[in-house]
């Protein structure tokens, strides 16, 4: 499995032992199992959108510090469930100021049409995976596409 070349698991870390809680305690905060949160921890994979809010919530935090994005925990509304429309109309603002076909936008994502079409139209919350590559490569906060921020572009 890729291990991401972030500072996610190293925010994490930090923000869960200032907070002085224990793995286990975050993973039934957030009804996963231990071993499950461990991976986000190690960097084996990114956390899940849903996940990485209510994370964000728990450690009063920014998503994109959360990420690594950003070296500065800037504050954000909390948010206890992710709007999928608010998410696919600010996708389609960054599509839209990209200046490509929804084809273009979609391959360089790494994704398919219909998959990108699909969040665009609210009906799936986008991964963050491909939230994490828009960031990176158009300096767009994930907490402004998620509804939590108003700040399109990551602060850092």
């Amino acid at each position: 499995m890729k291990e991401f070349s972030t500072k996610e698991n190293e925010n994490l870390i930090f923000l869960r032992e200032n907070s002085k809680y224990y793995q286990h305690e975050i993973a039934a905060m957030l009804g996963i199992s231990k071993a499950n949160y461990c991976r986000w921890e190690k960097g084996v994979c990114l956390v899940p959108l849903k996940h990485l809010n209510k994370l964000a919530n728990i450690f009063d935090s920014s998503m994109d510090y959360i990420l690594g994005l950003t070296r500065k925990n800037n504050k954000t509304t909390h948010i206890d469930t992710l709007d999928y429309n608010i998410v696919a109309k600010n996708l389609k603002i960054v599509n839209k100021n990209s200046k490509l076909s929804l084809r273009e936008f979609a391959k360089i994502l790494n994704t398919s049409h219909s998959t990108l079409v699909a969040y665009e139209q609210g009906k799936t919350l986008i991964k963050t995976h491909f939230a994490y590559e828009i960031a990176k490569k158009y300096n767009i906060s994930i907490d402004w596409l998620t509804g939590r921020s108003k700040n399109m572009f990551i602060i850092k």
